[in-house]
């Protein structure tokens, strides 16, 4: 995350965390440094997603829960091949204030296309789309 200004970072709040991982059994012991790429697995995607578009959680649950969602798709051979990707990029797209920070951070954009995720050009391309409105203009000389 290296990229993403310091305005814009984001991190999983503890509570968040708690919370998602008794609704959904995941693990969340002490020595889980990030949390919301240790638990993603694709075979959950369509129960978080799911979870996710039926609203009523916190700005912060629903923050980490798309990191988990797209930590789960980051390592497939292609995740435009999965039916909830176009969905999971919809999400991101129209709810971009929350989730600018996932967005600037998959994008890579430190990094080669040719040595990244397979998430990234997908994220380039929303982080293309919305990277103005979030950045700060430079100061008068």
């Amino acid at each position: 995350m290296n990229d993403v200004p310091d305005d814009v970072r984001r991190w999983p709040t503890r509570e968040a965390i708690k919370s998602l991982s008794k609704r959904f059994g995941l693990p969340n012991l002490p020595d889980m440094q990030d949390w919301q790429w240790e638990v993603g697995e694709q075979s959950r995607v369509e129960e978080l997603l799911a979870a996710y578009d039926s609203g009523g959680h916190p700005e912060d649950e629903q923050f980490t829960l798309m990191e988990i969602m797209i930590e789960s798709f980051k390592d497939t051979g292609c995740p435009s091949q999965h039916p909830a990707w176009p969905r999971l990029l919809a999400r991101l797209d129209q709810r971009i204030g929350i989730h600018i920070s996932t967005v600037w951070c998959w994008a890579g954009m430190g990094n080669a296309l040719d040595n990244v995720y397979k998430v990234m050009p997908a994220m380039r391309q929303l982080l293309g789309k919305h990277q103005a409105a979030f950045q700060k203009p430079l100061p008068p000389e």
